[in-house]
């Protein structure tokens, strides 16, 4: 069956509204993915605190009408939610029809027995926000719903899978697995019909076979080989894509048709040359990423998605990690589309909650399901390569985790043996008993009792506890059963046993699911040199609203919280900020990939003072500064200026004058120096990099970041805001508060900026900008023009004019 959208001409009622029966009150219009939580005003005394960035907890129902035609009951009607968060129920007409706990797990509901045919059916759900998650995590339908409407013979959802068989001499072998259900009383003669067709259009290949089909509910399940000449295989290098068609026949008429994109590649695994794809080894140079999108919250609208993946992509990433659930269709067809490899991942929990009402509650009587959800969203996803069974699994070092693992490693390769499986553990997590007895007899440098600790806390006092746990012989003992599970060991901030466990296990490979910012340079030196180190995946990609301020840089022993307190907002810790922006730590991760050969500069806050022996440092941090040479009223004073380099010495020069050249160690070397305005620049191995000092604000830039925006609710309008001097130099020491008015089709669905500590409400018309910096983001609703107009008191105000044109869709 072929979906349709089921996104529009929703209705939101916040709080309750539970079961039985619809309200009567008429709710605020809304189109799906659509999160509820974004637009509630935080406050600091919210139950989940700094875990959910102070958003409040609460209930949210979404209700839909839905003229139903008469000629649909001799149909088969289906609504499939990719994701609803969380505890979600359905309801038809006042009746329960379905729902799904975990809210990342997909789910079907069949409406055929709940319908009124010629009239309007009332479609509700209802959605819940607890103490159920580690990070921020939305609320409502955040996920596309998709319509099927099938006749009696059909291909049901999930029912068409493809996988390569092989590939050789430039002849690839598919094989088209397909379902076909008859609901009839009769059986059928039928024709399944199979073609695939390149990226212009042209068929490549097709084949047809009988089928005959009885009746009562028959399902069959058959698969068909397809021979592909001349095929184009897809890597990250060329992510070459096919279109794929299964139509069933009965004589010359279509009754139902499915159809998916293909990519033809190989995947291999061993010890001597690591994972390959199409018989080339490929280093993992990975993000991990949680589901939000910023100012627009959980909603998991394909442009937010696409866009994030095309600019990690740009920025040197080849792989995401997605932390810590099953990932949408709308990320795996951007990686799919850019040539992304993607490790999915089923849970962040299993038998031991991380929160009190997290899906620890509900995974040993589910997660078989979690896992086919998992699988039928991957399989025909050529990016998908790497399952992972969970995240930071506490169990895992005890026999019940073992054997847990097995368990789940053999019901994912029952679903899907094309792919491999890895795990992401913690060392820290697993042995609390070790910790605690290293505790006990003084030898950790923490003081901390890891039962008063939760687990970020923990992992961040990773370095201290290294000697003491890490490297200690019982945590090889305690993990080895389900590292054998495996087809890859993953760690969770286990670098310190690299070396040492490839001695020690001769057969294991070994992947970074999670590491520190700051140890890139250390980590991927070691991934060059051994081959059964397959990658790193660090924490994190992109910034991220929740766990506040796990990223913040702390000064002096002991000083200042974990975690952020309100307003603390974002974790504070990515390549990215919230608004796509490259952070400095993302030019220096591309240095060291070996992906940028120019320098980059960064600049440490001239106002953090320290003392001589004094450090800062967050676990999950980089540097506290950003690329800016603007610095008023620091005239004279000492600033630090880090330099990322790919040479071996580099060289920084002030208005002409060279200040000194330093060895670049780590690919960074450190400068200090008097601040004066003008051009700083930084040279090594004969390439530049500058910055300029910016004068005071003249007005505000406003900017269109795509340039065309199609009358489509998957599509969105993102218009950068910054002030800049009189030059179109960013000021990013000045800020002002920025008004926002929409006129035309578009709706105004986030407007603010990447501060951590922000107080803005992103679904409110009002802002303020941060380093100089402010966004907002629109829906289209209709074709027509937009003109967005920023007003600032004191300045000029900006405007943006832009046509949405007709949807291709």
């Amino acid at each position: 069956m072929i979906p349709t959208d089921f996104n529009s001409n929703w209705e939101v009622l916040t709080g309750g509204q539970g079961g039985l029966s619809l309200a009567p009150a008429k709710g605020k219009p809304v189109t799906l993915p659509y999160d509820d939580l974004i637009h509630r005003d935080r406050d600091h005394n919210a139950p989940t605190g700094n875990k959910k960035g102070y958003y409040p907890n609460g209930t949210v129902t979404l209700v839909k009408h839905l003229m139903v035609p008469k000629e649909w009951a001799a149909k088969y009607v289906t609504l499939e939610f990719e994701g609803v968060y969380t505890h979600s129920k359905v309801y038809v007409n006042d009746q329960y029809a379905g729902g799904e706990p975990t809210g990342y797990a997909s789910f079907l509901v069949s409406l055929d027995r709940f319908l009124r045919y010629g009239q309007t059916n009332d479609i509700k759900v209802t959605a819940v926000s607890a103490d159920d998650s580690r990070w921020y995590s939305g609320l409502g339908v955040y996920r596309d719903v998709h319509l099927y409407v099938g006749n009696e013979v059909q291909i049901p959802v999930n029912g068409l899978r493809v996988r390569a068989m092989g590939v050789a001499d430039g002849l690839a072998t598919l094989a088209v697995t397909t379902q076909v259900i008859n609901h009839g009383h009769h059986a059928k003669d039928l024709t399944a019909r199979i073609t695939l067709d390149n990226a212009d259009g042209k068929t490549v290949a097709s084949t047809a076979c009988p089928l005959t089909m009885f009746g009562d509910g028959d399902r069959e399940e058959f698969q068909q080989r397809l021979d592909v000449a001349d095929a184009q295989l897809w890597s990250s290098e060329s992510p070459t894509l096919y279109a794929l068609q299964v139509a069933i026949m009965d004589g010359d008429q279509v009754i139902d048709t499915a159809q998916t994109s293909v990519g033809i590649r190989t995947l291999a695994l061993n010890r001597q040359r690591g994972l390959m794809v199409n018989g080339q080894t490929v280093k993992l140079r990975g993000a991990c990423l949680h589901h939000d999108n910023g100012l627009i919250g959980a909603a998991d609208i394909r442009a937010a998605e696409w866009r994030r993946i095309q600019k990690l992509h740009a920025a040197g990433f080849n792989a995401i990690r997605c932390s810590h659930n099953q990932a949408s269709q709308n990320i795996l067809d951007a990686c799919d589309h850019y040539g992304v490899l993607v490790l999915n991942e089923l849970s962040d929990a299993w038998d031991r909650p991380k929160n009190p009402q997290d899906v620890a509650q509900d995974f040993t009587g589910h997660w078989k399901y979690m896992a086919r959800s998992l699988v039928n969203s991957s399989y025909n996803h050529p990016s998908v390569v790497l399952y992972s069974i969970g995240n930071e699994i506490q169990s895992l070092g005890t026999p019940y985790g073992a054997q847990q693992a097995r368990k789940i490693v053999a019901y994912l390769r029952q679903l899907d043996n094309t792919r491999y499986i890895t795990d992401a553990t913690n060392f820290l997590v697993t042995l609390g008993a070790v910790i605690a007895k290293k505790m006990q007899q003084g030898q950790a440098k923490n003081g901390d009792h890891p039962a008063k600790m939760d687990i970020n806390a923990l992992a961040a006092n990773m370095s201290s506890l290294t000697k003491e746990v890490i490297e200690d012989e019982l945590t090889g003992q305690a993990t080895a059963e389900s590292f054998a599970a495996l087809d890859i060991a993953g760690y969770n901030y286990g670098t310190a046993r690299y070396v040492m466990d490839g001695k020690k296990y001769p057969h294991r490979l070994i992947l970074g699911t999670e590491t520190y910012p700051y140890q890139i340079s250390e980590n991927w030196a070691l991934i060059k040199k051994y081959p059964y180190l397959l990658g790193d995946f660090t924490w994190t990609g992109w910034d991220y609203l929740g766990e506040c301020g796990i990223g913040q840089m702390h000064y002096g022993r002991g000083q200042g919280d974990f975690y952020g307190q309100y307003p603390w907002r974002t974790a504070a810790s990515g390549d990215f900020d919230l608004l796509g922006n490259r952070c400095p730590v993302s030019y220096y991760r591309e240095i060291v990939f070996g992906k940028r050969q120019a320098p980059y500069i960064a600049v440490r806050y001239p106002w953090i003072k320290k003392e001589p022996n004094e450090f800062g440092f967050g676990s999950w941090g980089f540097i506290d500064g950003i690329s800016s040479w603007t610095w008023r009223g620091y005239e004279g004073q000492d600033v630090t200026v880090e330099v990322y380099a790919a040479g071996e010495e580099a060289t920084l020069t002030l208005n002409g004058h060279q200040i000194a050249t330093q060895a670049v160690k780590d690919h960074r070397a450190i400068f200090n120096l008097p601040y004066q305005p003008g051009t700083l620049t930084a040279t090594s191995a004969g390439k530049s990099f500058s910055l300029q000092t910016a004068g005071k604000v003249d007005h505000i830039r406003a900017q269109l970041e795509e340039n065309q925006i199609t009358n489509n609710s998957a599509d969105l309008a993102y218009v950068d805001l910054a002030l800049v001097d009189k030059n179109g130099r960013l000021n990013s020491q000045e800020d002002c508060p920025l008004t926002i008015t929409v006129d035309g089709p578009a709706k105004l669905v986030g407007f603010g900026n990447a501060n951590p500590q922000g107080e803005d409400n992103y679904a409110d018309t009002k802002t303020h900008t941060y380093h100089g910096q402010a966004q907002a983001i629109l829906r289209p609703t209709q074709r027509g023009e937009v003109t967005v107009t920023i007003s600032n008191s004191k300045l000029s105000d900006a405007k943006v004019k832009f046509q949405i044109a007709p949807s291709s869709k």
